[in-house]
């Protein structure tokens, strides 16, 4: 068999109960406790499409085939013999020979997908099914551009390593009372801000330390959120900015992959660098 290279982009999804009221929640497990397993459906009157999924404590996973019904041409050439003879398809049938994927970590809250062109087309699905309003977001990875976008701050989370608080004898001892130890191998630090007051302003130099200390390597994994003025949320979190996350997997002669093998490869490759 060839292989074929799927390349995953990295977004944040949430979704809102009631559009009149812009309020978003994040994605959990127990939102799919209704949604269909395996099954087909249309988009308009050309587009046909299949969905499988996989859920799980760790990950939903969707593998969806689509084609469309049209254009339709009359007859079919054979490639090798260049003859022609009369399409057997029909004029309303589709061949699902376009495949996409979709990975959801619920541990990173952090939507994998293979085709950004299809974001739409995937938060269609969503709705369909769920019956939320699902919007799907790029990641900021400038923290000043972040500031700016936002009027307040939900929550601040990093992972530090030994260097944070080597060079601050104050912070030293107070990790050492919080800890037990002047040295832990590694310490999470994740803050929440509940209510409107929490204004953006008040902690942005915080952030923008923060920031710095990620590009000196004294922490890992800085994920800062908040709402705009509309209430939108939006994320700045520059290491699931870096890049893509690629796999390989088999293709068979008629160039489809097994959505089985796409889960387990993607699975891994996240696993693996997810900390």
């Amino acid at each position: 068999m060839q292989k074929k290279t799927i390349q995953f982009s990295k977004f944040q999804i949430f979704y809102m109960k009631d559009e009149k009221n812009p309020e978003t929640f994040e994605i959990r497990k127990e939102i799919f406790n209704d949604f269909d397993r395996d099954f087909s459906s249309n988009k308009g009157d050309s587009t046909a499409y299949r969905v499988v999924s996989d859920f799980n404590d760790s990950y939903a996973f969707f593998s969806i085939e689509f084609g469309n019904s049209e254009p339709w041409a009359t007859t079919v050439t054979d490639v090798k013999t260049k003859k022609k003879r009369a399409n057997p398809r029909k004029a309303d049938e589709a061949e699902l020979r376009n495949q996409i994927f979709a990975y959801y970590s619920f541990n990173e809250q952090m939507l994998y997908f293979s085709n950004q062109l299809k974001k739409r087309f995937f938060a269609n699905i969503l709705e369909n099914q769920l019956h939320y309003k699902f919007v799907i977001k790029e990641i900021y990875g400038d923290v000043d551009s972040f500031i700016e976008s936002i009027d307040t701050v939900k929550e601040v989370r990093f992972t530090s390593t030994d260097d944070l608080f080597s060079n601050n004898q104050e912070q030293r001892l107070a990790l050492e009372t919080l800890t037990g130890t002047l040295a832990p191998t590694r310490l999470t630090i994740k803050t929440e801000y509940r209510g409107s007051k929490y204004y953006i302003k008040n902690i942005a130099h915080w952030i923008r330390n923060l920031n710095k200390s990620q590009k000196n390597e004294a922490l890992k994994n800085l994920v800062v959120k908040g709402d705009d003025a509309n209430g939108f949320e939006q994320i700045f979190n520059t290491e699931n900015l870096i890049s893509k996350v690629g796999i390989q997997v088999n293709k068979n002669e008629h160039g489809i992959v097994n959505r089985l093998e796409v889960l387990s490869a993607i699975k891994s490759e996240i696993e693996k660098n997810y900390v």
